[in-house]
C-alpha cells in the first residue's frame, strides 16, 4: 500500500524512504530494527502542494491497510 502511495507521485520514492527507514530504525548493538517496516521521510524539497498531496496519500494508505494487518494480528500471542 506505501509503495502504492509513493509510486504514484515518484517511483524514486518508495526505495529511498524505505531504506531510509530501515537505516533510521535499526539499532546496531542488538542488531535488529524497531518496527514493523516501511518507510521514513522528514524533509521534502520542492513545491508544498505536490508533498502535501503526497504527504496525504501516504496518510490514506496508512489509514486503510493498518486495520487490517492489525486484524489479521490481533489474536495472535
Amino acid at each position: 500500500a506505501l509503495k502504492t502511495a509513493c509510486d504514484a507521485h515518484d517511483p524514486d520514492h518508495y526505495p529511498r524512504f524505505k531504506k531510509w527507514a530501515d537505516d533510521y530504525f535499526y539499532i546496531p548493538h542488538r542488531k535488529v530494527h524497531r518496527g514493523v517496516g516501511g518507510i521514513f521521510y522528514d524533509h521534502l524539497e520542492g513545491a508544498f502542494a505536490d508533498n502535501f498531496a503526497f504527504t496525504q496519500d501516504v496518510g490514506r494508505a496508512f489509514l486503510d491497510i493498518y486495520p487490517q494487518i492489525v486484524r489479521r494480528r490481533m489474536n495472535m500471542p
